[in-house]
């Protein structure tokens, strides 16, 4: 029966021959992936032609600088109360029905363009011309929307506390 062996003979490349089998992995690669690192040295170099690519490198040699310019100017109370208000304005919108939102901004649009005709033809309204415009089903349908949502700020208000009672006088 053979004896165990106990020694294990490792052998170790010359740092020359690392050097040259990383070479050969490089290249290798390279030509494997030709076409991308054309496109790759196309789009350097059309960094490079616009400037941009000296603007990067030097934003990321001073990103440490940069980011603390950053830092400084969003922990001011403008910026937080802005960011902490568009957050919240992106989830109350995230709760509208997207079809309302679409039906009144295009309302809107149509409104104002309606709105400049009117100011050419006729700039002065007498309160005949607000009699007659609420018979109007155009101006009527408008009106109904705009009391609903009157309406419901009110509500809303009202149960947050933040009006009074909602009486008059």
């Amino acid at each position: 029966m053979a004896s165990p062996s106990t020694r294990i003979q490792r052998t170790e490349r010359s740092p020359e021959e690392a050097a040259r089998q990383s070479l050969q992995q490089v290249a290798d690669e390279a030509a494997k992936n030709s076409s991308a690192l054309t496109s790759l040295l196309h789009f350097a170099g059309a960094l490079e032609n616009s400037g941009l690519l000296a603007m990067l490198t030097a934003f990321i040699a001073a990103k440490d600088q940069v980011l603390g310019v950053v830092l400084e100017q969003v922990s001011k109370p403008g910026p937080t109360h802005a960011i902490q208000n568009l957050m919240k304005l992106v989830q109350t919108l995230a709760r509208v029905d997207g079809s309302h939102v679409e039906n009144l901004l295009g309302a809107v649009v149509k409104g104002v363009e309606k709105g400049h005709e009117q100011l050419e033809s006729s700039p002065e309204v007498g309160v005949f011309d607000l009699v007659r415009a609420l018979r109007d089903p155009d101006i009527n349908r408008a009106l109904v929307l705009i009391l609903g949502v009157l309406k419901g700020v009110g509500e809303s208000l009202g149960q947050s506390g933040v009006a009074g009672n909602g009486t008059n006088g």
